[in-house]
């Protein structure tokens, strides 16, 4: 669920910023191709002139290296909240555990 989740977001950040850096600039058809994926872009760029090829392969790895930073960003933020819910939490229920359990004569 996690890691679904984090790829919408980053999925939907690079089509946000292939919006803002296309949109006007380029023609609608090719904007709509360059949302698809960075990929789709660079092949959708091979059909364009030099100049317009060039400004949709740099929006379009831009986008798509803005977008993966956040989706880093926001697992290390998980990552970070699991570390210390794991330190602060799992002992004091593993403690609180062993003082509850009868006591095992070992000898």
């Amino acid at each position: 669920l996690g890691i679904a989740t984090i790829g919408s977001v980053v999925s939907s950040l690079y089509r946000s910023n292939i919006d803002a850096a296309l949109t006007g600039v380029v023609p609608v058809d090719v904007v709509d191709l360059a949302r698809q994926s960075v990929g789709v872009a660079a092949i959708a760029a091979r059909n364009l002139p030099a100049e317009t090829a060039a400004t949709v392969l740099n929006a379009a790895n831009g986008a798509f290296v803005e977008a993966m930073t956040a989706g880093f960003r926001i697992s290390a933020v998980v990552l970070a909240m699991a570390v210390v819910i794991a330190f602060t939490l799992i002992p004091r229920r593993m403690r609180a555990a062993q003082a509850q359990s009868p006591q095992v004569d070992r000898h």
